[in-house]
């Protein structure tokens, strides 16, 4: 039997060339995913130098940085002694959509009496069918715990979808694209973009961070050690 070298080598060009047009793709969003998951990763580990170096700086040093959230992911800070940090929803809509809150549950690597800074890189959620919250737990988290204490002057970070605020207690959260992406029955939220620009402010007993919409945080008396500065809003259970 004779054999068509010419045929089986066009063969093999065909087959590899399908090969690159089915997998090029796939490898390129695989190679793209990662890379953004690593930047926000350092982006993080930037953060917290950058909080570790004004914190020896003097009262009234800013600095400004710009933060990098992939999605769905959050930036969260617990007070210390807090096991959850809670952001109550102020709803703008009648008839789709309701007031509502959900809690970030305490990653188990936080020192307990210190101040906890997070970045939720993977989470899941507990749902209750008949209740208007919701629980974000960490299944994988990179945290740093602190000393001085941090205060974000708003939690209510990007595009508005038929919300008004987020109010946050116990500590404060920025996150993107977790509230939307926890049920369907979710439709009041922020859209916050996948860079933020904040500000970085040293203040007596705590640093305060201002994200771009940003209103002065007064000077308030310091509730005692390691305790909340300005402190208020509802507690950390459900």
């Amino acid at each position: 039997m004779k054999i068509n070298k010419k045929a089986i080598m066009i063969k093999f060009l065909v087959t590899l060339l399908l090969a690159i047009i089915i997998f090029a793709p796939a490898c390129m969003f695989a190679s793209k995913f990662f890379q953004l998951s690593g930047q926000a990763k350092d982006n993080f580990v930037d953060f917290v130098n950058e909080i570790k170096g004004i914190e020896k700086t003097q009262l009234g040093e800013r600095k400004n940085f710009i933060l990098i959230i992939d999605k769905p992911t959050a930036l969260v800070y617990f007070e210390p002694n807090k096991n959850q940090v809670r952001v109550d929803v102020d709803a703008n809509c009648v008839i789709t959509c309701s007031d509502y809150h959900f809690v970030f549950e305490k990653p188990g690597q936080c020192e307990e009496d210190k101040g906890c800074l997070c970045l939720f890189r993977e989470v899941e959620y507990d749902v209750p069918l008949t209740e208007n919250w919701f629980s974000v737990k960490p299944v994988s988290a990179i945290c740093e715990s602190f000393d001085i204490n941090l205060k974000l002057n708003d939690c209510s970070i990007g595009v508005p979808e038929d919300v008004n605020s987020y109010s946050c207690s116990d500590g404060f959260a920025i996150e993107r694209h977790v509230a939307d992406e926890a049920s369907w029955r979710v439709d009041a939220f922020f859209k916050a973009p996948r860079r933020i620009s904040l500000t970085l402010e040293k203040r007596p007993h705590q640093i305060n961070i201002y994200s771009n919409n940003a209103v002065e945080i007064p000077d308030e008396p310091f509730e005692g050690e390691g305790g909340s500065f300005g402190g208020g809003g509802a507690g950390g259970t459900h």
